[in-house]
């Protein structure tokens, strides 16, 4: 069970990450200890609030989004996508010459895993 004062030592060091990045672009490129100390402090975090349910559900979208990418990048796909404009599936599955409903289903799976 997590305690109130485990989440929040972990916030507060999440906090103290964050502030020391954000003051400095430079930062990022410089202090690769720095961000893995973020990244460690947000996975305990996250991990302290997740039940193991959702813990399970967290790993299989994982697995479905590395396998997406992983087929697209085999497939060619985002190197046949136009840098501006439009391609509709059906044009870029012809171009990679692979389904078009695999094309739409893992499109779909990167696109609802995109960045918030």
């Amino acid at each position: 069970m997590v305690t109130a004062d485990r989440l929040e030592s972990l916030t507060q060091q999440l906090a103290e990450l964050s502030a020391e990045l954000q003051g400095n672009p430079e930062h990022f490129k410089a202090y690769n200890d720095e961000l893995t100390n973020l990244a460690q402090a947000s996975a305990k975090l996250l991990g302290s609030i997740q039940s193991p349910s959702m813990y399970i559900n967290s790993m299989i979208t994982q697995m479905a989004h590395f396998t997406a990418l992983r087929l697209f990048i085999e497939w060619g796909v985002f190197d046949a996508i136009p840098s501006q404009g439009f391609v509709s599936p059906e044009d870029l599955a012809k171009k990679v010459k692979v389904d078009v409903q695999l094309i739409t289903r893992f499109s779909r799976i990167l696109v609802a895993q995109r960045e918030r």
